[in-house]
C-alpha cells in the first residue's frame, strides 16, 4: 500500500467520523428540546347512576363520547340500547337538533364500545341521564358471552 493511498483512506475515515459526530450532536439537541404541553384536552368525567359508575364520558367541543365500562359487557342488541336509547333518544337528537350519532361496537361484534354524539343545542344532562338509565338496565340483564 502506498503512502498516498494510506493518506486518502485516513482522510476518508476522518471525514466519516466527523459526519457521525455531527449526527450525534444533532440527535442530542433534539433530545434536549422540551416538548410543549398539550393545551387542548377533552373534559373527562364518569357517568354515575344510583351510586354506581357505568361509563366514562369525554367531551371535546361538539363531540360527546360515552364509553361503557368494559366490565359491564353491554350488548348492542339489548332493548334498553337498541329500542330506547337508539330509536327514541338518539334519533330524536338527530331529527330535532341535527346531531349526528353512532354506536361503536367492539371487535367481537356484540358488545357496545361507545356512544358518540356530534352536535349542539341538545340538553346534555338529559341525554347523559338517558344513557345512564339505558346502561343500568342493560347491565342488569344477562351479560354477553
Amino acid at each position: 500500500m502506498t503512502v498516498e493511498l494510506t493518506k486518502a483512506l485516513i482522510a476518508k475515515l476522518i471525514d466519516f467520523r466527523e459526519n457521525e459526530l455531527q449526527e450525534l450532536k444533532d440527535f442530542l439537541k433534539v433530545l434536549e428540546q422540551t416538548p410543549e404541553p398539550i393545551t387542548e384536552t377533552p373534559n373527562a368525567s364518569f357517568l354515575v347512576y344510583k351510586n354506581k359508575t357505568y361509563a366514562r364520558v369525554l367531551e371535546d367541543g361538539e363531540k360527546l363520547c360515552v364509553y361503557p365500562l368494559p366490565s359491564l359487557t353491554i350488548s348492542r342488541n339489548d332493548p334498553a340500547i337498541a329500542r330506547f336509547l337508539q330509536m327514541k333518544v338518539l334519533e330524536q337528537l338527530k331529527q330535532k337538533y341535527g346531531c349526528q350519532y353512532r354506536l361503536e361496537i367492539a371487535e367481537d361484534g356484540e358488545r357496545l364500545r361507545a356512544i358518540v354524539v356530534i352536535g349542539t343545542g341538545y340538553d346534555k344532562k338529559r341525554f347523559l341521564n338517558a344513557c345512564a338509565w339505558s346502561l343500568e338496565k342493560a347491565a342488569n340483564r344477562t351479560s354477553v358471552k
